[in-house]
Formats: structure tokens, sequence, C-alpha cells
């Protein structure tokens, strides 16, 4: 299938397989926008796009089960809230997660590898990121800037090209029980104050 698909309204879409059901952004598409309430993806491959899933200005959407690979972004949130990505394999991108002024979601169970950035918030605050493996990225496994009030429990960060965490601007973070292994500089914390326990 090829791409942009604009899912407008609640619904779940339920692909057979990664392996099988294949959306193709072809290079400079979004491949899934996704703009309403309520929407469910599960089951896709998504490559090839300038965004494999772009989720923007709604809430209570959950992507679970995907293979996301060689966009530029493979999912993309912004001003959104209340959105659930678990299970996804994402790989082979720029950025694997990136969230833009975005509040109250959960990221959980997703393998972000061979990306530039696994995961990358920016002035995003109450999100839960747990128990993601964030590996063999070219920079950096998960990247915080000016964002506040968030949980980093129980992930995997090792091998990462330059940084395990990266912080810069960022307070009131809770960051425990974290395995950071490997990475060129396992924490960076610039002009940040945050709360740790290992």
């Amino acid at each position: 299938v090829y791409s942009p698909i604009v899912v407008n309204k609640p619904v779940t879409i339920i692909g057979e397989s990664i392996d099988n059901t294949i959306i193709d952004g072809q290079g400079t598409e979004t491949a899934i926008q996704i703009t309403a309430n309520n929407v469910c993806i599960r089951g896709f491959r998504v490559r090839n796009g300038n965004i494999g899933i772009s989720i923007s200005d709604s809430k209570h959407n959950v992507i679970i089960s995907n293979m996301l690979t060689s966009n530029d972004c493979g999912i993309s949130l912004t001003n959104s809230s209340q959105i659930t990505m678990t299970s996804n394999m994402i790989e082979d991108n720029n950025c694997g997660i990136a969230l833009d002024s975005s509040y109250g979601n959960t990221i959980n169970r997703n393998t972000a590898s061979n990306n530039n950035y696994g995961v990358d918030l920016r002035y995003s605050q109450n999100n839960a990121i747990t128990w993601n493996v964030f590996a063999t990225n070219a920079h950096t496994g998960l990247y915080l800037y000016n964002s506040t009030q968030n949980i980093v429990a129980s992930n995997s960060l090792k091998s990462n090209g330059q940084n395990g965490i990266y912080l810069q601007h960022c307070f009131s973070n809770i960051l425990y029980h974290n395995n950071i292994i490997n990475n060129t500089v396992q924490v960076y914390q610039f002009d940040s104050s945050n709360t740790w326990s290992y």
C-alpha cells in the first residue's frame, strides 16, 4: 500500500503481519497521518516515509506491534497526549520516536535500534518511558531537551554511538533502574537537575 493514509476518525486498523502488510511512504510522504482520537494501528511494516506514523493534535491512540524502518522519523507526536506506543520495532530511521510539545504519553516495550536517535523528547512532560531497548543508535539512545517531569525507568540503553541518555535544560525528571552500558558517554547532562536512582 502506498501512502499517504490519512486517519481522521476513530478506527482500529490491523495488518495481517509486519512481513505481509507494508505501507510505503515512497521517500517523501508521511506514510500514516493520524489527526483523530481513539485510533489503533497494529501489525504493519511502515517504511520509506518522511514520517512513518505522524500523530498530531490528538489523544487516546495506540500504536502497537508495528515495524518502522527507513523513515526520517519512525513515529512522530506533536501536541498529543495519552498516546500508547508499545511493542514496536523501530530501526534504520534518522529518529525512532519523536515527541514535541506532548504530554502524558506511554512509550513501553519498544526496541529502537540502528537509528541516529532512538527517542527524542522536546518540550514534553509527564511521559512514561519504560522497559524499552535503545541500542546501537549512531548518536543517542534517549535525548531530552526542555522536557520535565518524565519518568524513565527499566530501560536498556547500550552500545549507542555517542550518548546513552542526553539531557539539556531538563528538570524534575525521574530516572531509575535503567541499564546503561557500553555507550561512548553513558549519561550527559547540561543545565539540568533530575532525580536519579540506580
